[in-house]
């Protein structure tokens, strides 16, 4: 795609279905090329924070998630990837407690017979509070929401 597509910036203000195009390309180009089309084209929207918001790719949960897999490629449960979120705490109705939550839950109830039990028998329920209700009953809990 040609840079001087995007050069007048004004698209950003009136035309935000661009948006997503203009990240594909400027995401694909080499880091030089960034650096080089960020001095040239100072945005005119959003001052000195629209490259660090839209020169990234978007936000993905299930790519995001991808970081809390383990080396045999389970999902680490909820209370391992964000101990400091207690059970039926509001951290896991909205953020990234919230997204991670949802991915995890599509994830174990993806799983056949044999790795839910994989998955129960390597991360088991504890049985302690970890900062708020307790984790008991939690992987019968998601399989009977699913």
């Amino acid at each position: 795609m040609d840079p001087d597509y995007f050069a007048d910036g004004s698209w950003v203000l009136g035309k935000g279905d661009y948006i997503k195009e203009w990240r594909q390309w400027f995401v694909a180009l080499p880091e030089g090329q960034k650096a080089d089309y960020r001095e040239l084209h100072p945005p005119i929207a959003h001052n000195d924070t629209f490259y660090d918001v839209f020169g990234v790719p978007p936000y993905d949960p299930v790519r995001e998630a991808e970081k809390y897999r383990d080396d045999e490629g389970f999902l680490t449960p909820p209370w391992l990837a964000f101990p400091h979120i207690g059970l039926g705490s509001i951290g896991w109705r909205m953020g990234a407690g919230e997204d991670y939550w949802h991915v995890f839950a599509d994830w174990y109830n993806g799983l056949d017979a044999a790795g839910k039990i994989a998955m129960r028998d390597k991360y088991p329920e504890p049985v302690e509070v970890i900062e708020g209700r307790p984790w008991t009953g939690f992987y019968d809990r998601l399989e009977k929401y699913k």
